[in-house]
């Protein structure tokens, strides 16, 4: 007899709104927990009778585990949200697709009937934690490879290139360029507004806005 898999339905979609990373950001003053809590607080808000003690886990994937993103950050998260201590959370690191991968791994709990209700999702504050900070300068896996071109991001778009010669700098751009235009298109067109949840902020100048 061969094994069924539960039915696996994505409930809700939530987000904070982009921001830009520096000081001039419009998260500068806002900590990686607070963005990960407000979405956590949303969710619930607008899905009763959802409720947090439904909840059997919060998958949270984050790149850089230090700081405000340490600490089992999925576990820290929920309990700012005041869901409760009954609440578990992890936290995974997959570089870029950690967030991906935390959904995927609720998604096959699910599918093989281990949960029935789980929280997942990511945050990355780079303003306050950018790419490479507090990297460690010698890993053991690098040295045993002889190859630092595996751990670095600028290397990674080298290696692309050599790869794919035809690719040229001239098309890299435009494609870059397209995908910001249909980012902004699909934003001033209100398609990301049933996800991106409203969140007030301190802005750089002591400001505070919505």
């Amino acid at each position: 007899m061969s094994p069924s898999l539960h039915e696996v339905v994505v409930v809700d979609v939530a987000r904070t709104a982009f921001g830009r990373a520096g000081e001039k950001g419009i998260f500068w003053n806002t900590r990686a927990e607070d963005l990960s809590v407000a979405v956590l607080q949303a969710l619930m808000a607008r899905n009763a009778p959802l409720s947090p003690d439904m909840v059997e886990d919060v998958i949270w994937g984050a790149t850089n585990q230090i700081g405000e993103q340490g600490g089992t950050i999925g576990r820290m998260v929920s309990l700012l949200a005041d869901w409760g201590w009954d609440i578990p959370g992890c936290s995974l690191d997959r570089m870029c697709a950690s967030g991906l991968t935390a959904v995927s791994f609720a998604a096959a709990t699910i599918a093989t009937g281990m949960a029935d209700c789980l929280v997942a999702g990511g945050v990355e504050h780079m303003g306050h934690l950018p790419m490479g900070y507090m990297r460690n300068k010698h890993p053991r896996a690098e040295a045993v490879m002889g190859d630092e071109s595996a751990f670095n991001m600028g290397m990674t778009a080298e290696n692309i290139h050599d790869r794919c010669p035809d690719l040229t700098r001239q098309m890299a751009d435009a494609y870059a360029v397209a995908s910001q235009e249909k980012a902004d298109q699909a934003i001033r067109a209100g398609k990301m507004k049933s996800m991106l949840i409203p969140m007030e902020v301190e802005l750089p100048d002591g400001a505070r806005m919505m």
